[in-house]
């Protein structure tokens, strides 16, 4: 599962992909430059075939006007939506627009290869943080295939809408933080300049002998034991007390958390 998941961000369906959006996207916005940004479980080697593809999308300076002006924003997603299901219904199906979500999407199904499309036009940090998630899963490859059992284990007992991928992953990297096998990732962010905020922004990205760590094998033996250790980690864990924080990586406390948060 791990091996067919490695290989679907190389696959020629993304290429296949990204060509009909671009066509469509340049239709619905003819004047200004199209910057797609593909990422989400595929990308990161945690999907499998039925795994829907995010996609951000940057039409030229608009996005960011997008953050400011509600009425642009449904302007943009409906007049999108209104192309991809006119001119170019051929290539896609089932176009609905999600404009009240926590973040708006035009949901596609790409009917050359039934893939499930996500397209949004404000979320650019998911696309930012899936190049750390990737650099993490390198670092402790073991993270990767406790993902996929901890994604199946949740399938086969349908509580897959309650615990989505991202949650399983961030839940893994804090648990190996703790232990002292992954870095925390405000270390990565240590005498950079940001461009703004704690989130968004450059990163370092040291090996694992410079951040002196230790590599856990993978293999099966190893493999279930930290999963039986993750278990155990999180059924003793004070969830009234704590938070779970990757970012910082540490024990941190909740009311430490929102002292830390920006103010509005």
């Amino acid at each position: 599962q791990v091996e067919t998941s490695k290989q679907l961000p190389v696959s020629p369906n993304l290429e296949m992909i990204k060509n009909d959006l671009l066509l469509g996207l340049n239709s619905a916005f003819p004047r200004n430059k199209i910057d797609m940004k593909l990422f989400g479980s595929r990308l990161i080697g945690v999907g499998n075939d039925n795994s829907d593809l995010d996609v951000f999308v940057n039409v030229g300076k608009i996005t960011i006007k997008l953050i400011l002006s509600r009425n642009m924003l449904m302007t943009i997603y409906f007049q999108t939506a209104e192309v991809f299901y006119g001119i170019f219904n051929e290539s896609w199906a089932s176009v609905v627009t999600l404009i009240n979500a926590k973040v708006p999407v035009i949901c596609l199904i790409h009917n050359a290869t039934k893939i499930k499309v996500d397209i949004n036009f404000t979320d650019k940090l998911s696309s930012t943080h899936d190049i750390v998630i990737n650099y993490l899963f390198d670092l402790q490859p073991i993270a990767r295939f406790m993902v996929h059992y901890l994604r199946h284990r949740t399938r086969s007992l349908q509580l897959q809408h309650y615990f989505r991928s991202h949650y399983h992953t961030l839940m893994i990297f804090y648990f190996l933080q703790i232990k002292n096998l992954l870095p925390p990732v405000v270390k990565l962010q240590r005498n950079i300049n940001q461009d703004f905020g704690p989130i968004i922004g450059e990163y370092k990205y040291p090996s694992l002998r410079t951040l002196g760590l230790e590599r856990i094998e993978v293999n099966s033996n190893n493999t279930q034991n930290m999963l039986k250790e993750y278990f155990q980690f999180y059924s003793n864990f004070n969830y009234d007390k704590y938070a779970i924080s990757s970012y910082y990586g540490t024990w941190i406390t909740r009311a430490k958390l929102a002292h830390l948060m920006p103010k509005a």
